[in-house]
């Protein structure tokens, strides 16, 4: 037996819904430009600092920070998280990768701020190669290859400069 659905008297159809009506939409917003970070000092915008960085440095800079800091190649590559023969292959095309880069400039942010507030390049390089007991007496120059190994040496550093750490 076929079952037959049975047609819906016009009578008792369901009244149609009403279509909302569809207004024309607002024109986009548009988003508000973000503010650039700016030094405290200058006023300047980073896009000057960033710039070079994220479009890769001259391997010159690297050569400035390995002869200030007294670095040996081994020690570069280590803290920019490449083989020794990269670097070499770096030095002849003359520019580093930007991720190179970022490490490189968090290296040589760091050693300037040892500079800064140890007075002397010297006490600078002699405190970045030594055991510190507030790293846990690993030395502060084998935790720069990493961004929170930076910011501990950076604590550190701010807090001999305000005259927190003995």
């Amino acid at each position: 037996m076929a079952y037959r659905r049975k047609a819906t008297p016009p009578s008792k159809k369901r009244p149609a819904m009403p279509r909302p009506r569809l207004e024309k939409a607002a024109a986009p917003i548009a988003p508000r430009p973000r503010a650039l970070v700016s030094d405290s000092k200058s006023r300047q915008p980073f896009a000057g600092v960033v710039g070079p960085v994220r479009t890769g440095l001259p391997y010159s800079e690297l050569e400035r920070l390995q002869r200030e800091a007294a670095l040996n190649q081994l020690q570069m590559a280590a803290l920019l998280g490449i083989p020794e023969r990269t670097i070499a292959r770096r030095k002849n095309a003359g520019w580093l990768t930007p991720a190179e880069s970022d490490r490189l400039d968090r290296t040589a942010r760091i050693f300037e701020l040892a500079t800064g507030v140890l007075e002397s390049g010297d006490k600078a390089r002699q405190w970045l190669q030594r055991p510190n007991r507030g790293l846990a007496g690993v030395t502060p120059l084998s935790l720069l290859d990493t961004d929170r190994g930076v910011r501990a040496v950076e604590e550190i550093l701010l807090r001999i400069e305000h005259g927190l750490y003995g």
